[in-house]
């Protein structure tokens, strides 16, 4: 038989002694075994009040009286349901063990067993009291053996190293035979692999196969031009980017191959198990993740990567304090990274005082977004426009319904976008963008800035065009926002962590040597992250020396400054990498940093 501890939320067993108590107890009823055997006596527990129910006693004296082993069997059953109820297992393992005690058929001894060994396979019992059930079962008698080798599994689960050894050699010398041998043999092995570091091996984790084993290449490329001519081992492992290799890789670096860093792994759910894995190995894990929360694993993890947050984060900073902007509307894919960005634009506009006048979303495998640009300007149900309705009117005066019609779609077309933001934020690729754009443009959604340009759409409107500043993440980032857009992304802004034409020299250097040994130009993910990252801890090994795990996790947490090709990196006592994030804009077709003098100077002349 197998048992599931539940409780009511209300009850908790207290273990004194000799009895069962259920304290703080706001129960509106009593589990069977409880009516049964228990009689509730109002009294003080523990300077509590509460309802004690001495059941010990009752099923005790039930258990002596019982006639044949069947009842025995039955009477422990309803003692362990009464302990399971209350979230007790180790309560529920006396009983048995003391059931047994009394036990002579075999058949019901292994099933006691069966039952027993389940608890403490089960979980839910602390390491103190299985310590304490362990010192009261006397060794080479059931079930102290498999209590010895839960308790080492519990301490190598609690990170109490020194004790797991201790417990692991102690079942070695007392059962040179055991069931459990060869794994205790594996785990003593492990530890002592875990205590050895080879200061200068740097394990890194990259899908080197799989679907996204471009990424891994390119990643691999960046760790050659960081390397170079350093005098470390590097050891590249293979996650295929799946979750379950990843933990396995971060294992065998650490106690196979004694790295005394790791590196990597680069997509979201790879990176959750392995830093819960190195988490574990308390090996300091640096890695390139975007997902927010996992440096949060622990004091372990490190990330140097730029965030979603971090990235609403300097964007609504620059267009507030540099631009001046207070009034945002929001059209977004319905995708994690669309709403996740969303959320976070959002909450940082509020927070600086500014205000959302509009939300629209999409499907984020839409090729058409007519319909959503149409509802943020106020031109899809355009019978709740007053001023449309006061102009179809004049059309029920054209005498025939050609004319009536021909005058009804002059007035739709006539008639204004609302539009009451100075930008629109717009989370997504570039793929998707160059056709939102065409929505915008043909909505009458105006980006230009240039005066004579400005000029014409204003004679070909009939009206002083409201201009709106487009507004983006790093996936507008890329040489393909401008193709066949014509000017319709003219001035939009958006941030990154990297851009390989930066006129920055350490920047321009690396985009240099790239290119020339690959042929390509890197990006920032992952080739400029996994760089910075390499070249990072190929710093701290060269200039500290550390020589123990725990020396290079405080080196790392010492970065201050660290002057990289994607900004200027800091830990600065923190586990999340704080960067200096580029401000990009699009002048003439031409992804620019914001505020490139020589873009302003391309402009003026043109404009000359």
């Amino acid at each position: 038989m197998r048992w599931s501890g539940s409780s009511h939320p209300w009850c908790t067993v207290v273990l004194c002694g000799a009895f069962v108590s259920l304290a703080d107890i706001g129960c509106a009823s009593q589990s069977r075994n409880q009516r049964r055997y228990g009689s509730a006596d109002e009294r003080e527990v523990n300077g509590r009040r509460g309802v004690q129910i001495d059941v010990t006693d009752a099923f005790r004296k039930e258990l002596d009286r019982a006639n044949s082993s069947g009842d025995r069997l039955q009477i422990a059953e309803d003692a362990v349901e009464t302990a399971l109820e209350a979230n007790q297992p180790l309560q529920a393992v006396y009983w048995l063990l003391d059931a047994r005690s009394k036990e002579k058929d075999s058949d019901n001894l292994e099933a006691y067993d069966v039952q027993i060994l389940d608890l403490i396979d089960g979980g839910g019992i602390q390491i103190d009291r299985l310590e304490a059930l362990l010192e009261q079962t006397q060794p080479s008698r059931f079930p102290h053996e498999h209590l010895l080798f839960k308790l080492a599994l519990l301490q190598l689960h609690a990170r109490a190293l020194a004790s797991a050894e201790s417990t692991l050699n102690t079942y070695r010398q007392t059962y040179p035979n055991g069931l459990y041998v060869s794994r205790v043999t594996h785990q003593i092995r492990r530890l002592r692999s875990m205590e050895r570091v080879k200061p200068k091996t740097i394990g890194v984790l990259l899908p080197l196969t799989g679907p996204r084993s471009a990424f891994g290449r390119f990643a691999r490329q960046a760790l050659e031009l960081a390397f170079r001519g350093a005098n470390v081992r590097v050891v590249i492992k293979d996650t295929r980017g799946e979750e379950g290799v990843a933990a396995d890789v971060v294992e065998s670096l650490v106690v196979e191959d004694n790295a005394i860093v790791l590196l990597g792994p680069i997509f979201r759910s790879e990176s959750r198990a392995a830093a819960a894995a190195a988490q574990r190995l308390e090996t300091p894990l640096l890695t390139i993740s975007a997902v927010e929360d996992i440096s949060r694993v622990g004091s372990w993890i490190f990330r140097n990567g730029v965030t979603n947050q971090a990235q609403a984060k300097a964007l609504v900073k620059h267009v507030m304090e540099v631009m001046n902007f207070e009034r945002f509307a929001i059209l977004h894919p319905r995708h994690p990274y669309g709403e996740e960005l969303r959320d976070f634009f959002w909450d940082e506009v509020l927070a600086r005082g500014g205000t959302i006048q509009g939300i629209e979303s999409y499907d984020h495998t839409a090729t058409t977004f007519s319909t959503e640009v149409k509802r943020l300007v106020g031109r899809f149900k355009l019978n709740r426009r007053d001023d449309y309705l006061e102009a179809i009117k004049e059309c029920e005066a054209q005498p025939d319904p050609y004319r009536q019609s021909r005058c009804e779609g002059n007035v739709r077309k006539s008639l204004k976008p609302l539009i009451d933001f100075d930008a629109l934020f717009i989370p997504d690729y570039a793929r998707n963008v160059r056709m939102i754009a065409a929505a915008l443009a043909a909505e009458d959604i105006i980006v230009e800035k240039d005066p004579q340009r400005l000029k014409i759409i204003e004679r070909t409107l009939g009206r002083l065009p409201k201009v709106v500043t487009l507004l983006g993440a790093s996936g507008w980032n890329s040489a393909r926002i401008t193709e066949s857009t014509g000017r319709t992304v003219e001035n939009a802004v958006f941030t990154d962590g990297f851009f390989a034409k930066s006129t920055d020299e350490r920047t321009a250097q690396f985009v240099e040597a790239y290119r020339a040994r690959f042929g390509r130009s890197p990006n920032l993910y992952p080739e400029a992250l996994i760089y910075d990252s390499a070249r990072l801890i190929r710093q701290i090994l060269e200039r500290d020396q550390p020589t123990t795990r725990e020396a290079l996790r405080q080196a790392l947490l010492a970065v201050d400054a660290y002057p990289g090709v994607t900004g200027q990196t800091s830990f600065a006592g923190a586990s999340d990498a704080s960067k200096s994030l580029k401000i990009l804009t699009i002048v003439d077709g031409t992804i620019v940093e914001f505020g490139d003098s020589s873009a302003a100077e391309r402009r003026e002349s043109a404009a000359r």
